[in-house]
């Protein structure tokens, strides 16, 4: 009998931890918000508008530990609602090699994209 509690009990933390909300970096044009926080594996963030009038976006990982970890990007406009992309939709797998810089670039499909809301789990 205790040994089905203790699996109970192991099962149940096991399925909260997996509950976890992703960590959320928002920025804006003057800058990544009061609110953001970055996981200890994302050295920098920079954005910029492109010619094109496209808002870009580079991160830079690295971790101490190899890793995967999962990535959704949003787009916002200037009203600060998401403009659907079916490309950034979903998150996506992402492997880091201990110790080894890894620079992601990310492109607006919309020119009217403003802000970026990037979501790491």
């Amino acid at each position: 009998m205790k040994l089905k509690t203790l699996m109970t009990a192991a099962a149940m933390a096991a399925l909260l931890a997996g509950c976890a909300a992703p960590t959320a970096t928002h920025i804006r044009q003057d800058g990544v918000t009061e609110t953001s926080t970055y996981p200890k594996y994302v050295q920098n963030i920079r954005y910029k508008t492109n010619d094109n009038g496209l808002l870009e976006v580079q991160i830079v990982f690295q971790s101490s530990t190899s890793r995967t970890i999962n990535y959704k990007i949003e787009w916002l406009g200037e009203d600060g609602f998401v403009l659907r992309n079916p490309i950034d939709e979903r998150y996506r797998a992402l492997r880091l090699t201990r110790n080894e810089e890894y620079v992601m670039h990310k492109l607006a499909g919309d020119k009217r994209a403003r802000e970026v809301k990037i979501y790491i789990k």
